[in-house]
Order: C-alpha cells, then sequence, then structure tokens
C-alpha cells in the first residue's frame, strides 16, 4: 500500500486509531504518514509482530475487533441515543454528523473529570460508532469556582449547564491562534444555566436559572500534555461553568470533530443528560 492510496478500510482504520489516542490528523481515508504512525503505535501497543508499515488485511480485521468495553467506555451507543429519544432530544443520523454528549454522573460538585463525553454519529446506513471520554459538565471548586461564586444579572451562583439539548448552538473554532490558542467549541446560541451559590457542593436542581450567553464553552482543560484528574488549580481556573477534559484527552476528540466539519460544517448540537 502506497502513501496517497484512498479506501473505505483506512478510512476506517483511522477512526480506530483516533479513538484509542493513537492517530490526530483528518479522518480522510487517505494513507499517509500519519496513518502509519498510528498503525506502528498500534501494532507497539499491541506487541504484535512482525511488524507491518502498512494496513495488511489482519491488521485491519485486528483494529475492526476493537470492542467498546476493551477502550473503557461505560456505556455504548444504543444506550445513549435510547436514553436522548426518551428525554426527547433528537438523534441526528445523518452520516458524519457527530452527537456530543455530556454525560452528567452525579449533581456533585467535583474539582475532577467526574463525567463523561460521549461521541455517537453513523459512517454508513444504520451503522453507529461510539466514542466516551473523561469529561466535566460542572465547575471547578476552586477560584472563582463553588466556592467564590459570581453574581450575574443580579443572581449570585456558579454557572452550570442546565442538562437538555442546545441545538446548532456550538462553532467549532479549529484554530491554534487567539483566545485558547487551541481548537475549541464556542457557545454562539443561548444556553440555559442554573445559578447555584449556597456553597454546599451539592447542584440543587431548583436554583435559579437563566438564559443566555454565558461564554460556556468546551475547551481543552490542562497545559499541552498534561494529564490529570485535576480540573482547577489554585494558580488556575480552567473552569467556572465551561464544560472539557485534559488536553491529551482533548485531543483525541479533535480528529471526530473535523470528520463531522468536513460533512457538515462547524456548527454543532451539544447536549448534557443526567445520569444519575
Amino acid at each position: 500500500m502506497n502513501f496517497g492510496t484512498k479506501s473505505e478500510k483506512i478510512r476506517e482504520a483511522q477512526i480506530v486509531l483516533a479513538g484509542l489516542g493513537l492517530y490526530h490528523l483528518a479522518i480522510d481515508g487517505v494513507f499517509g504518514p500519519g496513518t502509519q504512525r498510528g498503525l506502528l503505535a498500534y501494532q507497539e501497543q499491541r506487541k504484535i509482530t512482525p511488524v507491518s508499515f502498512t494496513l495488511t488485511p489482519e491488521l485491519s480485521a485486528m483494529l475492526a475487533r476493537e470492542t467498546v468495553k476493551a477502550r473503557g467506555d461505560f456505556y455504548s451507543a444504543p444506550e445513549i441515543t435510547d436514553r436522548m429519544r426518551q428525554a426527547g432530544y433528537e438523534v441526528r443520523t445523518k452520516r458524519y454528523y457527530v452527537n456530543m454528549v455530556g454525560l452528567r454522573m452525579n449533581n456533585r460538585y467535583e474539582n475532577d473529570f467526574s463525567d463523561r463525553l460521549a461521541l455517537v454519529w453513523t459512517s454508513a446506513p444504520n451503522k453507529w460508532e461510539y466514542r466516551e471520554y473523561k469529561w466535566t459538565t460542572m465547575p471547578g471548586t476552586l477560584g472563582q469556582g463553588t466556592m467564590n461564586p459570581i453574581t450575574v444579572l443580579g443572581i449570585t451562583g456558579t454557572a452550570v449547564l442546565k442538562a437538555g439539548q442546545y441545538k446548532d448552538a456550538y462553532q467549532f473554532m479549529d484554530t491554534y491562534q487567539g483566545w485558547l490558542r487551541y481548537p475549541y467549541w464556542q457557545q454562539v446560541r443561548p444556553v440555559t444555566v442554573y445559578r447555584d451559590g449556597d456553597r454546599d457542593f451539592e447542584l440543587e436542581l431548583n436554583a435559579p436559572n437563566q438564559v443566555g450567553l454565558f461564554g460556556i464553552n468546551l475547551h481543552r482543560m490542562s497545559n499541552d500534555g498534561v494529564e490529570t484528574n485535576t480540573l482547577n488549580q489554585a494558580w488556575v481556573t480552567w473552569s467556572m461553568g465551561c464544560q472539557g477534559a485534559p488536553e491529551p484527552t482533548f485531543r483525541r476528540i479533535l480528529p471526530f470533530a473535523r470528520e463531522h466539519v468536513r460533512f457538515h460544517g462547524t456548527i454543532f448540537d451539544y447536549s448534557v443528560l443526567e445520569m444519575f
């Protein structure tokens, strides 16, 4: 297989490698140096010998057998799409349209990544793809967080994105310039937030709500290469309501975002499901 070869098998391999954190470029079905590096890393990780520098039928079959549970996921595509429909959310079924779903695992304010992000999409009719990552849907407890809530429009409290589906509310900013110097999703349409200010480390579901543009973005929440379970530190506040993951985890999400952008543009839905 020469560099520049394009096929659906290569594209499927790129999807699996990206989900394993071994491929970070465009999912375009083209065999190039990035795909080769991902395959070599996969073989090293799985101790496969002899090593192949191309996508053989054997390697393709091995990648196809990578299961949801082998990746450490809590859920699966049918479980999440069913939960979305039960909550009255629309499940987008167009090919390569990525449904982004923040899974809120409990109603506690914690200073770690205790939630999950589910990505669900179809790569062919009735063929669902699923990836899941550690995530936060809640602010951290240090800095301008739960213990020091701010006042916005006369209501004091920490901003927490309310469970719901926010259609076309986020734009993928694929740039290393500007505000974050890193790709992120920017809130571009109104969302609903709780304003919970009683400092008891538990989200009050009847807390005052506000609707508006509050800058509840989706972004990396650590410096480059820093894998961590800690959301905010005393010297840096990564979230006062934004959603995100540590940078190495967040980086693994980007290929799937770029796949969505190739076919559907830069606008995404973002949903929050309460799993407790």
